[in-house]
């Protein structure tokens, strides 16, 4: 298996384990309300973080969330990678299946609420896939403009060009 099939299966897996949680604590939500509370209390309300200038407060289970996002795409972004091409071309893969969820989510508080979670937290979230998909583009653009010579005439290089500037106009958004 590819390491961009895993991870798309992963992405899909989290979706997956998210519609079912929802669904489960919305039938036994009365049953198993001492261990949410505990949940709750010990992981999903203490910060780690207080709030900063740019960005609020951080909780453990964002954090744990934010960690496990950030080390699985890299570590997809880098396995058995030969060269800088083979990681370019990885490297859009990845920014493509990313882009999926951010295209799905259209209306954002419908998603929120599908997934059982706040929109502060969906939109924390989908700014962390949103950057992390910008990333991935600009290093696929690199990493082909390095390997390969620019030019305005090749009909695959143009519409890339132009492209660009405009994720840089909607990631500064």
């Amino acid at each position: 298996m590819e390491a961009s099939e895993i991870y798309a299966l992963a992405a899909g897996g989290i979706l997956v384990i998210l519609l079912v949680y929802r669904f489960i604590s919305f039938l036994f939500h009365q049953r198993y309300n001492g261990v949410v509370s505990l949940f709750f209390k010990h992981v999903l309300y203490p910060y780690v973080c207080r709030r900063f200038r740019y960005f609020g407060p951080i909780s453990r289970m964002q954090l744990i969330i934010q960690t496990v996002y950030w080390s699985g795409t890299l570590l997809c972004n880098v396995v058995k990678v030969k060269g800088l091409s083979e990681a370019g071309l990885r490297a859009g893969t990845l920014s493509v299946i990313n882009l999926m969820p951010l295209l799905l989510a259209n209306p954002l508080g419908f998603a929120a609420d599908l997934l059982g979670l706040s929109l502060r937290h969906f939109l924390r979230l989908h700014g962390t896939i949103a950057l992390m998909t910008f990333l991935q583009g600009a290093f696929h653009l690199s990493a082909i403009l390095i390997r390969k010579r620019f030019s305005i005439n090749d009909p695959i290089q143009f519409p890339g060009l132009l492209v660009r500037p405009a994720n840089v106009l909607i990631f500064g958004l």
